[in-house]
């Protein structure tokens, strides 16, 4: 479903008029499916990709998830399930105090989930002597739409950049100006071409955030040896870049790429009348809007709560409904036999 069929849909029922009030209908929308997202895995909200395999610069293995569905429920190699480990586990008092393989030493035999980075970094760039960063609108950008960079300097301090606010322009460096507005890293603006800071340098990227922007937004570094690498590309309502990584084991019998099931990302701004809209059920789309209309809008928080209930039951009941019967016979994961009291262990 769309944007503009569900806002219609909607309006009526959270005091609302359509079209005049749709940025406030968008909101209630996004805040709706969110919701819902959190309580469960809904019609149409996981997808099978198969998705390449890189190499690191240490000879490491792993992939990235679709951005669009970046939770990995399941992957598959060699014809087998692979056990999933989060990034915790190598804290575990099962896990080996480490999850990246080393030279002549080769034990992972799992996926490990590395968690959200910024960017990718498929061509192994050399961030560590410092790269420039710019970015280009793929089309015909709008007005005021602005990209903002943290990192740090080659040195591991924050990078932090001064824009005369009258001027708006940005630098590297302190400038004599009576009025100085403070920018955590760098603020670059989008602009037809490429465009980028050329005073200040990153050893690190922390984050990469920016306006909702009329085009799509492709992030490019410039290395020392003065070579362009696209690192992120960002949507028209995307914020906040995020890929999300995971650590694969180095004998997959040279495989080029995996089979995985993933969850889809949450609701991103809600912008065009064309944005999809992660639930398709309008029971379950007029119950959450108007159970985050009562919640937050109108403070009647029991019966916002009744109405959210509603809606995820009538998401539970579509799922049963509509999927085809499946079974899950009950197993036991070997690695955690040990851990089990005497008792509890079954001998034959």
């Amino acid at each position: 479903m769309n944007a503009e069929i569900a806002g219609s849909l909607v309006a009526k029922f959270i005091d609302k008029q359509w079209p005049i009030d749709k940025e406030s209908v968008y909101e209630v929308l996004r805040m709706g499916c969110n919701k819902a997202w959190q309580e469960g895995k809904w019609l149409g909200m996981t997808a099978e990709f198969f998705v390449p395999i890189h190499v690191d610069g240490n000879g490491q293995k792993y992939i990235l998830a679709p951005v669009t569905h970046p939770i990995l429920l399941a992957l598959n190699s060699s014809c087998r399930t692979m056990t999933i480990r989060d990034e915790m586990f190598m804290f575990h008092k099962n896990g080996y105090g480490d999850v990246k393989n080393y030279p002549g030493c080769c034990w992972n035999q799992d996926v490990y989930d590395l968690g959200a980075i910024p960017f990718y970094n498929k061509n192994n760039i050399n961030f560590r002597c410092g790269v420039k960063i710019g970015v280009r609108a793929l089309g015909t950008p709008g007005g005021c739409e602005k990209v903002w960079i943290n990192g740090s300097y080659t040195d591991g301090e924050k990078v932090y950049s001064y824009q005369n606010s009258t001027l708006g322009n940005t630098t590297g460096c302190s400038a004599n100006l009576n009025t100085i507005d403070t920018i955590s890293g760098v603020e670059i603006p989008v602009t037809s071409g490429f465009h980028y800071i050329n005073n200040v340098s990153f050893s690190e990227i922390t984050s990469i955030t920016k306006t909702v922007t009329r085009t799509p937004i492709e992030v490019i570094v410039i290395s020392c040896s003065n070579e362009a690498h696209k690192i992120a590309r960002l949507e028209p309502n995307q914020r906040f870049s995020s890929y999300r990584k995971y650590l694969v084991p180095n004998d997959l019998c040279h495989c080029q790429c995996l089979h995985g099931l993933f969850k889809i990302a949450q609701q991103d701004k809600i912008v065009n009348p064309t944005d999809s809209i992660m639930i398709s059920n309008e029971e379950a789309l007029i119950a959450l809007a108007k159970g985050i209309h009562n919640l937050y809008y109108v403070e009647q928080h029991d019966k916002g709560m009744a109405f959210i209930a509603q809606g995820i039951n009538a998401l539970e009941k579509e799922k049963r409904e509509e999927e085809s019967p499946d079974e899950f016979p009950i197993q036991v994961d070997g690695t955690s036999c040990h851990d089990l009291a005497e008792a509890l262990k079954y001998y034959h």
